[in-house]
């Protein structure tokens, strides 16, 4: 027995607190454009049709269920009438959704009226495109919102469930949402309706705007830097230090070392011989592992595989230790027992201006960890100056993961070691 009915119900109630006559703590008072067209699917779906909603992980998708159901209940929906439930959940995943719902009935019975499901990671659940269609086909008393992030499944999802659901494609902040968030004061947009309307501009017209959006230029370089996930776009602060790539005589980026419960992964950061163009490093750029001499400036470099590439994930590495205290390793080269696991999507930008900024942003399937748990990640530049760790107290999402802003910036100035 995987677990008990009563442990099984215990988990459910953690996440569905409305049942005991709470709410979810902390939700944010803002709310992506996105909601305002789940609340109408909510009230009358086209058609009848479920809910699917894809993206990217940290994009906001779960926010937005749970605000969703915070709507339902303040319009007076029953309590009982919701389920939420995320199959990322071990025990939740490993029963499978009809025995969420058989304790759902059982314990919380539903009231006369709508009931509303609200499913989390439904990629995980087997053969869940057959189950969603015969809800929508034959139980017209509910209404069925899933969110999946998993590309491969909601493309074969696409195909089978053409007129059973409705998808919302939710991408990450737009300008005007980073505003919100970040409760900046934002001047009333001229009301144009569409961009073909701008023809009919005056030049006045266009100085008149071009200086009411004067105040938002430093929020939308802002917004460039941190990117367009909520949780990035509501941190205090970004951390700064030297830009890791300033010369190939001077000092390169490192790679990115992530610790876990079975071992060592590396992802190449790629750089080439310096960065003093301002040209960003995509996935499958040319990587390269660099030789430095006792003061951590590179001197020359190691011919690398036409396999290790930016962004590449390895197993089974040969570290190479910095030859600045603390000495730790910081970057990789790979030999005959090395292994390619993935690879991430991925960009090094370099700011071709004051190069002096640089951005890692990377995502990756944690699938090509065959079920390690990541434990901490870390990333330095070759001269040791700034070093960045993170630690995992908790499990991680399970199917992808962004470090967005690795590294985040760094542009204070260019350093070099006597």
């Amino acid at each position: 027995m995987i677990a008990t009915d009563a442990e099984l119900y215990a988990v459910l109630r953690q996440f569905n607190p409305w049942w005991s006559g709470s709410r979810f703590p902390e939700l944010p008072a803002w709310r992506r454009a996105a909601f305002a067209e789940i609340a109408a699917w909510a009230k009358n779906p086209p058609g009848g049709r479920a809910l699917l909603l894809s993206g990217a992980r940290q994009v906001g998708k779960t926010t937005l269920f749970l605000q969703a159901i915070d709507d339902l209940l303040s319009r007076g929906t029953p309590a009982q009438n919701i389920l939420y439930a995320t199959f990322d959940h071990p025990l939740l995943k490993l029963v499978g959704l009809e025995t969420v719902l058989r304790l759902w009935a059982e314990h919380e019975p539903p009231a006369e009226g709508i009931q509303y499901l609200f499913l989390d990671e439904i990629q995980v659940v087997k053969d869940w495109q057959t189950w969603l269609k015969i809800q929508v086909d034959f139980t017209k008393h509910r209404r069925i919102a899933v969110t999946g992030s998993a590309a491969p499944l909601l493309r074969e999802g696409q195909k089978s469930g053409v007129g059973r659901w409705h998808t919302i494609r939710l991408a990450t902040l737009s300008f005007y949402e980073y505003l919100n968030i970040r409760k900046a004061e934002t001047p009333e947009p001229a009301e144009i309706g569409s961009l073909a309307r701008l023809f009919d501009w005056s030049p006045r017209q266009f100085v008149k705007a071009a200086e009411d959006a004067r105040p938002l230029v430093p929020l939308f370089n802002e917004y460039l830097l941190r990117g367009g996930f909520p949780q990035v776009a509501l941190a205090d602060s970004i951390v700064t230090g030297q830009r890791p790539d300033n010369g190939f005589k001077y000092f390169e980026p490192g790679d990115i070392r992530i610790e876990t419960s079975l071992g060592t992964y590396g992802i190449e950061v790629g750089g080439g011989k310096g960065g003093k163009g301002g040209s960003a490093i995509s996935d499958g750029a040319s990587g390269s592992t660099y030789k430095m001499n006792s003061n951590g400036d590179v001197t020359d470099h190691y011919t690398a595989s036409s396999r290790q590439v930016a962004g590449s994930i390895w197993a089974d590495l040969d570290w190479l230790a910095d030859p600045i205290a603390p000495y730790g390793p910081v970057q990789f080269k790979i030999d005959g027992d090395s292994t390619l696991v993935g690879q991430a999507d991925y960009v090094f930008t370099r700011n071709s201006y004051t190069t002096q900024h640089a951005v890692i942003e990377l995502a990756f399937d944690l699938d090509v960890l065959e079920g390690a748990m990541i434990q901490s990640v870390h990333w330095r530049p070759t001269c040791g100056n700034d070093e960045l760790n993170v630690q995992f107290d908790a499990v991680p999402e399970p199917t992808t993961i962004a470090f967005l802003a690795l590294g985040s910036v760094a542009f204070l100035r260019r350093t070099r070691h006597a």
